[in-house]
């Protein structure tokens, strides 16, 4: 992974990105769209760098997120968003690494 940086997602919270993984106003209007209810639990398939359940979690810290990523650099990228924002927000985010083996 190369060029690791933290990028800013507003009111001081800010996320890890790379080359290889980052966000879009794509994944902003997405995580809006899809904001989850209070006190439910949810999923982000393919959570890449783990944008979305930070933008989830950022409106409404109730939630319990299950982050899913099968690309082993990515989830890299979202574990560290998690220990970043521990302090700051209380995460809830269970990253679930899931590796394929070919037959």
């Amino acid at each position: 992974m190369n060029n690791i940086h933290l990028e800013p997602l507003g009111n001081g919270v800010k996320i890890y990105v790379s080359e290889s993984y980052h966000f879009s106003t794509d994944t902003i209007l997405l995580a809006d769209f899809s904001k989850p209810k209070a006190y439910k639990k949810c999923a982000d398939l393919g959570t890449g760098c783990g944008t979305i359940p930070l933008l989830w979690l950022k409106g409404d810290k109730s939630l319990k997120i299950d982050a899913v990523e099968l690309q082993q650099n990515a989830c890299k990228l979202a574990e560290k968003m998690q220990l970043k924002h521990k302090a700051q927000i209380s995460l809830y985010v269970r990253l679930l690494w899931c590796m394929f083996e070919e037959y």
